[in-house]
């Protein structure tokens, strides 16, 4: 007779290294949900849709986001350059990941196109940065400009983009454990 503790262990196991594809399928499979739960489900997610969609002012991450999401390039550069700054350990590297994924951007092309004026101040900046930072704008006085506010922009733009990260993880992290958590929730 086999040990029932085991069988469970082995169906963790198998469902733990199955790809994700499968296991929604077979979970999909499993599910038996009625024509009426189907409505109340439909119904009460359009409800929470309506209700945000509602909101009388996004507030300024809403805004970013509604402006730079994941369809567009610049919103993948910035995505990119967020994650990959959590775990870069020393300034060199992030001055030059900020102008490996700044520089490229076409920031123009998002200019005064969001109903907030700090998005369209950001997008500015990022434009500018781009511009300033980007080696086939350096010529003569131009260059020493350019490399003036390089090294003195890069710490400043360090900081905002670390304190960005730091709202953005508030947005979308409650806390480090389930206490806290609990407690901002």
């Amino acid at each position: 007779m086999s040990d029932p503790l085991q069988s469970l262990r082995q169906c963790i196991l198998d469902a733990r290294h199955a790809s994700e594809r499968v296991r929604v399928a077979a979970l999909l499979s499993e599910l038996q949900l009625d024509a009426k739960a189907q409505a109340e489900i439909s119904e009460q997610a359009i409800k929470l849709v309506e209700r945000v969609r509602g909101q009388a002012t996004p507030n300024l991450l809403e805004a970013f986001l509604a402006e730079y999401g994941l369809s567009t390039d610049e919103g993948i550069a910035m995505m990119c350059l967020a994650e990959a700054l959590l775990r870069v350990p020393d300034s060199p590297t992030i001055d030059a990941l900020i102008e490996d994924k700044i520089v490229p951007g076409r920031w123009g092309q998002h200019l005064n196109h969001s109903s907030s004026s700090l998005v369209n101040a950001s997008t500015w900046a990022l434009m500018l940065t781009g511009r300033l930072l980007s080696p086939t704008q350096a010529h003569g006085m131009v260059d020493t400009l350019r490399n003036a506010v390089k090294r003195l922009g890069e710490p400043a733009v360090r900081v905002i983009i670390a304190e960005a990260m730091k709202e953005l993880g508030r947005q979308f992290v409650l806390g480090r454990d389930i206490e806290e958590a609990l407690e901002r929730s």
